[in-house]
């Protein structure tokens, strides 16, 4: 067997003998004791093997760890946050608000102080941009 081969053959079946198929054994132990270099490379594959098991397994669960943080939620004090998050949306709909009413007073002060375009017959077309924009017309306030 070639070393890429065996290279190979650790990569799909591991350091372990027991999860070697049985065809394999043989060719592979052949190796292993003709070549030092596979005997390395198979004690570098069992090594990580070790080390990731170990980094893998799960940890035992502390259960006074459990009980202090699941008391620690109940006696933590959830309105704070709604508070917080009420007092946000306080700030954004006032906020809102004064944009609004700032608009509405520029909207009608550029109005009142810019002449509008001339209609098709030379008068003024506030009348006809009422009617268009707002669907009723002006004079009939009067």
């Amino acid at each position: 067997m070639t070393q890429s081969a065996f290279m190979d053959f650790l990569d799909c079946y591991g350091a372990d003998p027991a999860g070697w198929p049985d065809e394999a054994r043989e060719p592979i132990r052949t190796t292993l004791a003709a070549s030092p270099s596979a005997q390395r490379a198979l004690e570098r594959a069992g090594a990580l093997e070790e080390t990731l098991a170990a980094i893998a397994a799960p940890q035992p669960l502390d259960a006074a760890l459990v009980g202090r943080i699941v008391s620690g939620l109940h006696g933590a004090k959830p309105h704070r946050e709604r508070q917080l998050r009420l007092g946000f949306s306080r700030r954004l709909a006032v906020a809102g608000v004064w944009s609004l009413l700032l608009c509405a007073v520029l909207g009608v002060g550029l109005g009142l102080l810019i002449p509008g375009p001339a209609g098709s017959d030379g008068t003024e077309a506030g009348p006809e941009v009422a009617i268009l924009v707002l669907g009723f017309d002006p004079g009939d306030l009067s």
